[in-house]
């Protein structure tokens, strides 16, 4: 709950600081400002539903934000995002399109407990047949 106290206020003040709807981080490419469109504010609205529904759900969707530019709050968005299906702080992973390696941090956050991940910086597509089985089947197993 503390960590879900510290990342609203912060969200907040990027909000008001902009003068605009934060959303989806999705960027005006013409002055670089935030813009709210149909698309980011019912892409936000799926991810936050999912979030707060997903221990009733067998499997769950993916969620990916994009913008042009570094530091439009894509992070903060995902992890204010994460809060409501954690109450807390979400554990943070970079990417990685290595089968071997992927399988190896999703097992290792789920045996850690970790209920919602977040790759961040992601540069490159990101997606292979371990993040496929992953975000497809109702269970996930490997070795220890």
């Amino acid at each position: 709950m503390q960590a879900m106290q510290r990342l609203i206020p912060e969200m907040t003040t990027q909000l008001r600081d902009t003068g605009k709807p934060l959303a989806a981080g999705v960027i005006d490419k013409q002055d670089n400002s935030a813009v709210a469109d149909e698309v980011a504010i019912g892409v936000t609205l799926a991810a936050m539903l999912s979030a707060c529904l997903r221990p009733a759900l067998p499997t769950c969707p993916a969620t990916g934000f994009d913008a042009p530019a570094a530091g439009t709050g894509k992070t903060l968005l995902a992890k204010c995002i994460g809060a409501l299906a954690t109450g807390g702080d979400v554990a943070v992973l970079p990417p990685t399109n290595e089968e071997d390696e992927c399988r190896k941090r999703l097992f290792a956050a789920l045996r850690g407990g970790s209920k919602v991940l977040l790759w961040d910086n992601v540069r490159e597509p990101l997606g292979n047949s371990v993040i496929d089985s992953f975000l497809t089947s109702s269970l996930f197993a490997d070795r220890v």
